[in-house]
C-alpha cells in the first residue's frame, strides 16, 4: 500500500499525490553558460562576440565597447542611434561616458540622452519612425 500524502494551502484546499512535498531536490545553480552580445542594424549584422566571462560587469562591457563595437562602428554615419536595455553592465559610469562621447544625444539607455522606453521622442527628434 502506497503512502498519499495531504499538503494544506492558504485557501484550506486539499491537494492529493503520492509524493511526499516535504522532500527537497537539488538543483544545480550557476551550470555551464553562455554570454553573447550581437549588434544588428538595418544594413548589416555586428558578429556575435562571446564572453569569456561568466559574469559581465561594467569593465567588461566597456571592453567590449571600445575593443570589439567601436572599431567596427566607425564608417557609419554620425547619425547612428546605439541602443541598449538597463543591465547592470549598462548603468556603469565609464560606459556611459564612452556612450557620451561616442554616440552625444545618440544613444538609448538608463542615465542617457534617451530614455529606453520614450521611443516616440526618437521618432520627433529624428524624424524617423523606428517600426
Amino acid at each position: 500500500m502506497s503512502n498519499t500524502f495531504v499538503r494544506y494551502t492558504i485557501h484550506n484546499v486539499r491537494i492529493w499525490g503520492s509524493e511526499n512535498f516535504h522532500v527537497t531536490r537539488k538543483l544545480q545553480r550557476d551550470g555551464p553558460k553562455v554570454n553573447v552580445w550581437r549588434g544588428i542594424m538595418c544594413n548589416r549584422i555586428i558578429d556575435p562576440f562571446f564572453f569569456n566571462e561568466t559574469s559581465i560587469t561594467a569593465n567588461v562591457y566597456f571592453d567590449l565597447l571600445t575593443e570589439y563595437v567601436a572599431p567596427q562602428l566607425h564608417d557609419l554615419p554620425p547619425t547612428i542611434i546605439f541602443q541598449q536595455d538597463d543591465a547592470p553592465p549598462h548603468w556603469g559610469l565609464h560606459v556611459r561616458g564612452f556612450l557620451n562621447e561616442t554616440f552625444p544625444d545618440r544613444w538609448i539607455g538608463r542615465g542617457g540622452p534617451i530614455p529606453l522606453l520614450k521611443i516616440s521622442r526618437i521618432e520627433q527628434r529624428y524624424g524617423t519612425s523606428l517600426i
